[in-house]
């Protein structure tokens, strides 16, 4: 599977100078382009290529975003896996593929064991800190409530049950 580098468009959304020189330049370059080709496909091709050229130089592409317990030692075994799936060597990397993950579980365990540290030593203190520690190890996952239907889809009200 071959990754495409996307654009990263969230800074045309976020600074509204990004998004004013890239208008700008993309206006200019194609004011610039007075004599298109007859062919169709040749047409398109030119223009894409002066938008994917405007993009990259004004916008860039996004950025590969880690997760935060993982260390360089541990991401550069996992670029040394993907070089060896690329040579299709299957033992070297069922090999790093098990040293990878011996490794990606120490980090995160100790991550996660920093941060635990972390929200004790707030919790000692009373400190907003400790709060965004626990935040931060509790993740965004929330569940999902799917309520129960009748026949026409009006939702049955489910009688509270007491807490004991």
């Amino acid at each position: 599977m071959i990754t495409v580098p996307r654009f990263n468009v969230q800074r045309l959304r976020d600074d509204n100078a990004v998004a004013n020189e890239f208008s700008i330049a993309l206006k200019n370059k194609f004011d610039a382009l007075v004599n298109l080709p007859g062919d169709v496909d040749a047409a398109w091709a030119e223009v894409t290529k002066v938008y994917h050229s405007t993009a990259t130089e004004i916008i860039g592409f996004r950025k590969f975003h880690k997760k935060p317990w993982l260390t360089d030692e541990t991401l550069q075994v996992l670029e040394d896996k993907a070089t060896a799936r690329k040579r299709h060597n299957t033992t070297e990397r069922r090999r790093l593929q098990g040293v990878f993950r011996a490794k990606a579980k120490e980090d995160r365990e100790r991550y996660y064991n920093n941060l635990a540290d972390d929200v004790e030593e707030g919790l000692l203190r009373n400190d907003r800190p400790a709060y965004a520690a626990v935040c931060q190890m509790k993740g965004s996952s929330t569940a999902h409530i799917t309520p129960v239907r009748k026949k026409g889809w009006k939702s049955v009200q489910l009688p509270r049950r007491a807490v004991i």
